[in-house]
């Protein structure tokens, strides 16, 4: 091997299997930027590829020589999600007709993303570090480019943002001087982080693109003299932007593109009836994407006015992502000592805590501190300054633990949570799932810790019923321990209890002493008559108690 195809296939190992980025790798092998970005491109033209799939259906070496024969191809390096060792070792094991209807799009580019993206999209892949789409970004990539209207649901966490920015970038035609598409986000914060996305992707991009963030809390008149220049795209809050348009500083019906991000939050928030005014003033041939973690039934109106022959997208949310999901008892602990235990075990590399009420937030999170943690706080009575500098402390690490309410943490993206722990189960049960999603993203692992009593069992039953599996575990001399299934204790209560009735009623069950035929069918039939009527006299007397009360 030549000493630059070893380096093509340093490099390609580095950012495929090692998961370098392209500075990361600069530095290791004292390379400009620029350089290893354009050796990563050669290394994908020459053939250089990664398929990644959930299988463990390997075959003979051979299968890789009839696919790269068969598809022009230099070399195949296929591994497994899993990212078994000995997988990393049999390169190109896997059976060609498993991947050869995918095979056709992938080849050419190399990491799976399709080749239809401009350049400087792709470009801005690698730089992002992404190795393949995620599953939301593999259904929705195509339709967008094709114009098509998306009703997508898939949890936070999934790779939205990015499954709508990418294309839409793609789609912008940079000599008219217009704005091409609007994105609503129901949060300042959110349409910071997604200006702070769409700047890192425009970065990329020879001709200047233009990029402006509309929300409340800033000058209205400098929005207003912003968005006059006409940029290409606006990322805003739904009222700053209805308010751009009643200043006739923008013009809706010439937008090309709508993207509706968090729209679930878009009506818990109660900004509905903006985006509906917003949604009124667009051309009828403007292109809709929503994007929601669940679709509540308050959306359905909506969808109906707006989005004819939308293309429904979702992904399952209870398996998305590598989540455990863990039970712990509350027993005979307080529900905040058992929390504090929780920590005691964990080393997490942030932790999110929720609660149903904003009492409970500061109620744990005074807690907590007084037991030395290093804990934030999330909730409804933060100023918007208060929220951006909470935000920002966030982001440089400065707490272990944040302490969050539902609809204040939906509000911010928070990166790196390693620990979701719900102090309690909330009444909606989406919101479960939401909190779940802040945890387990971009590949990386994660654990999802409920404080449960027996109150809360409709409750877990109807999450089993989603496809949630949970992991039953208890807190023992400091580290957890495997706990029974509660369910299995449940039914084994029943028949121990059964099992006693059985012997105080024993000597009541008239038989004959000698055995005759049918004898196991009466003794049986005697039993459960005098059971029932023993059931029936305890139901009495405790009634008869309750009402004495």
């Amino acid at each position: 091997m030549s000493n630059r195809k070893q380096i093509l296939s340093e490099i390609a190992y580095m950012f495929y299997e090692e998961g370098l980025t392209q500075v990361e790798i600069s530095k290791r092998m004292n390379l400009s930027r620029p350089t290893v970005a354009a050796m990563l491109k050669e290394a994908k033209e020459v053939g250089i590829v990664k398929i990644t799939i959930q299988s463990d259906d390997y075959t003979l070496l051979r299968k890789q020589t009839l696919l790269c024969e068969k598809y022009g191809l230099k070399s195949v390096q296929i591994t497994s999600y899993k990212g078994e060792e000995l997988t990393k070792q049999n390169v190109g094991l896997l059976c060609a007709n498993f991947i050869e209807e995918r095979i056709q799009s992938i080849h050419m580019l190399g990491i799976g993303w399709g080749t239809t993206l401009y350049e400087f999209v792709n470009n801005a892949i690698v730089d992002l570090g992404f190795s393949n789409p995620t599953k939301i970004q593999e259904r929705v990539f195509s339709p967008v480019l094709k114009g098509k209207n998306i009703v997508a649901k898939s949890q936070t966490g999934s790779g939205k943002s990015h499954s709508f920015l990418l294309p839409i970038f793609s789609k912008l035609d940079l000599s008219k001087k217009k704005t091409q598409s609007i994105i609503l986000a129901p949060t300042r914060e959110l349409s910071r982080q997604l200006y702070d996305m769409a700047l890192q992707i425009a970065e990329f991009s020879e001709e200047d693109i233009k990029i402006t963030l509309c929300i409340g809390g800033q000058d209205l008149n400098r929005d207003i003299e912003r968005v006059s220049n006409a940029p290409h795209l606006i990322i805003g809050t739904p009222t700053r932007v209805l308010e751009l348009d009643r200043a006739s500083a923008l013009s809706i019906k010439e937008v090309e593109s709508l993207v509706i991000d968090e729209c679930d939050m878009m009506i818990d928030l109660g900004f509905m009836e903006d985006v509906d005014k917003i949604s009124k003033r667009a051309a009828e041939n403007c292109q809709f994407l929503v994007f929601s973690a669940t679709i509540p039934t308050q959306m359905s109106h909506f969808l109906k006015k707006y989005l004819k022959n939308a293309q429904y997208i979702e992904i399952d949310n209870a398996k998305f992502g590598k989540i455990e999901y863990i039970l712990i008892p509350e027993k005979s602990s307080t529900r905040l000592e058992k929390l504090y235990e929780i920590t005691t075990v964990i080393n997490p590399y942030l932790a999110l805590i929720f609660a149903n009420k904003k009492t409970e937030v500061e109620e744990i999170s005074s807690y907590l501190i007084s037991q030395g943690l290093n804990v934030g706080v999330l909730h409804g009575d933060l100023t918007p300054r208060e929220r951006k500098q909470m935000q920002r402390r966030i982001n440089n690490l400065d707490f272990t633990y944040v302490v969050a309410s539902d609809l204040m943490s939906r509000g911010i993206d928070i990166e790196g949570v390693s620990h979701v722990i719900n102090f309690n189960i909330p009444n909606d049960l989406d919101f479960f799932v939401h909190r779940a999603g802040r945890t387990g993203r971009a590949g990386l692992s994660g654990d999802c810790i409920t404080i449960y009593n027996n109150k809360d069992e409709e409750k877990l039953q109807a999450l089993e019923s989603r496809g949630i599996e949970f992991n039953h575990q208890d807190i023992r001399n400091g580290e957890f321990v495997e706990a029974k299934d509660r369910n299995k204790r449940q039914s084994r209560k029943k028949v121990v209890a059964d099992h006693n009735l059985t012997e105080k009623l024993k000597s009541k069950v008239k038989v004959s002493k000698k055995v005759k035929p049918g004898y196991k069918k009466k003794y049986k039939y005697k039993m459960d008559k005098l059971k029932q009527k023993e059931r029936r006299k305890f139901a009495k007397r405790t009634n008869r108690a309750n009402r004495g009360k």
